[in-house]
């Protein structure tokens, strides 16, 4: 039956689910929230400050139209006549001929004085309290004139007063400034003007920021685009190393120049990973040919044995012997597997250990005695050197008494008949120290950091071992926080030295 085809998953569109994207807009959004935020602030201060310059632009024209009125009653009196004279000639801006007492010097300086005074672009209104014009400018419209009333204060005509008014869909600022005249009579100044200057230059204002502010977004995100792209260049970097490293080649190794501190702490974990994975791989290609290598031996023996036996009637007695060989094979490949899940348990499974508080010297002394036996067979003898007072450790009793033995079995093994064996335990800095020294021939200098590696066996040795021991002693020192060191001499044999913390008394 044919295999249905299965359609290919469509890869997640990442365009805008990236870094480089939501820095970039992240950055622009705030950006632009600070450039809202300060435009409508500056819009505030500046609309503030054109207003306050119209409305005293509004004071100034209204004090001078005030100032020019006094100035003409101080001379000519105040009676109706110079007040109507002096209001018509400075709002309404009548051209009257005087031909009594108006030629003198002074009318004349008078009405030069009030013809520079430009009028042209303001509506002025001359009312008294109770809201009766008396006099405004030429062309001022009636209905305007009542918008101008209306806003004259009835319970304090003496206070000098601003507001806005709409005329003609057209907004006007004006002043309510008080005038007096004979000491009691009140009267109103009201001076308008259009603001279309001032909403000219505000809306100019704010025409040029709306179409600044995108302008200004799009350049920032683009050159923020380029920073984290800048930024995020090692990562890419890391990203193809990472998709170039395989099995077969761990070499690749990314390079910290020129980098931030914080993407170098990155590359620098990333690379210290791939040092980790490359001697994990070493590892496990030098364990699989060691393991091969020392199971191969036990089967072959195994098979030529078996063989052996099939290939013609054989005794009893032959048969025995054949199957005593193959089970003393199959025992060493029991004990191979067995220590193989032991190193397995001590590298990835420690929880599964039971620690408990121990007194060292009872302790090592009832593993000594029982090292004793194998001692007495190659007739060697062994010294020992003990504390004076207890010492605690926390320990797992079973695993740690493997470890001893492992390193006593190994000083047994070496050492020659009638040779000697040298135990010594001193305490130093909060730790527990035990030396066990052999009489053996010693171990090359360049094979003394390989004893602990798993499979190995020194070149000078005679004795038959697949090389696990001291690699799950130095496991089980590891477990009990703490480690094996060893100091070895061609020819004047090996001191093994084991440190344990101990617990505080």
């Amino acid at each position: 039956m044919a295999r249905r085809a299965v359609p290919a998953e469509k890869k997640p569109r990442v365009k805008y689910h990236s870094i480089t994207f939501e820095v970039s807009f992240l950055y622009s959004l705030i950006l632009g929230i600070i450039l809202l935020i300060f435009s409508g602030v500056l819009y505030f201060i500046l609309f503030r400050a054109v207003y306050t310059e119209l409305d005293k632009e509004l004071e100034l024209t209204a004090t001078n139209i005030s100032s020019s009125i006094y100035s003409y009653l101080e001379v000519r009196g105040e009676e109706a006549e110079p007040l109507k004279f002096a209001l018509g000639k400075t709002i309404e801006q009548k051209e009257e001929k005087r031909v009594r007492w108006w030629t003198k010097k002074f009318e004349k300086r008078w009405i030069n004085r009030v013809d520079q005074m430009d009028l042209s672009d303001y509506y002025v209104s001359f009312i008294s309290v109770n809201r009766a014009s008396v006099a405004r400018s030429p062309g001022m419209p009636e209905d305007m004139i009542d918008l101008f009333r209306e806003q004259v204060d009835l319970s304090d005509p003496g206070a000098t007063t601003f507001f806005s008014i709409s005329y003609s869909n057209r907004k006007l600022r004006v002043i309510n400034y008080p005038f007096s005249y004979k000491g009691e009579d009140k009267y109103v100044i009201q001076v308008g003007v259009y603001q279309e200057d001032i909403i000219d230059l505000i809306f100019n204002w704010l025409t040029s920021v709306m179409i600044s502010i995108p302008v200004i977004l799009l350049l920032t995100s683009f050159i923020g685009s380029l920073f984290v792209r800048r930024i995020l260049k090692p990562v890419e970097e890391t990203a193809t190393i990472a998709r170039r490293i395989s099995r077969e080649d761990l070499s690749a190794r990314v390079k910290t120049q020129n980098v931030y501190k914080e993407v170098k702490y990155l590359i620098d974990d990333f690379n210290d990973m791939i040092d980790r994975l490359e001697r994990s791989f070493k590892h496990i290609e030098e364990f699989s040919a060691h393991v091969a290598h020392e199971l191969k031996t036990p089967l072959t023996i195994i098979k030529g044995e078996t063989e052996l036996a099939m290939l013609e009637e054989r005794s009893v007695d032959e048969y025995k012997r054949a199957m005593q060989v193959n089970l003393e094979e199959v025992e060493k490949m029991l004990r191979i597997i067995n220590d193989l899940l032991l190193l397995t348990k001590l590298d990835y499974q420690p929880e599964v250990f039971l620690f408990e508080t121990v007194e060292f010297g009872g302790y090592l002394n009832e593993i000594l005695n029982q090292s004793k036996f194998l001692a007495q067979k190659k007739d060697i003898q062994i010294t020992t050197h003990w504390l004076d007072q207890p010492v605690d450790i926390e320990a797992d009793k079973v695993h740690l008494r493997r470890l001893f033995f492992n390193i006593l079995d190994n000083a047994i093994k070496f050492t020659p008949p009638q040779g000697t064996i040298d135990i010594r335990v001193e305490l130093d800095d909060h730790r527990i120290v035990t030396s066990i020294k052999d009489s053996g021939p010693g171990i090359p200098p360049d094979e003394v950091q390989k004893i602990f590696d798993r499979f190995f066996r020194c070149a000078n040795s005679s004795e038959r071992g697949y090389g696990l021991g001291l690699s799950i002693a130095q496991s089980i020192a590891h477990l009990h926080q703490g480690r094996i060191q060893v100091e070895s001499e061609l020819g004047a044999g090996t001191v093994f030295h084991i440190i344990l913390p101990v617990i505080p008394s």
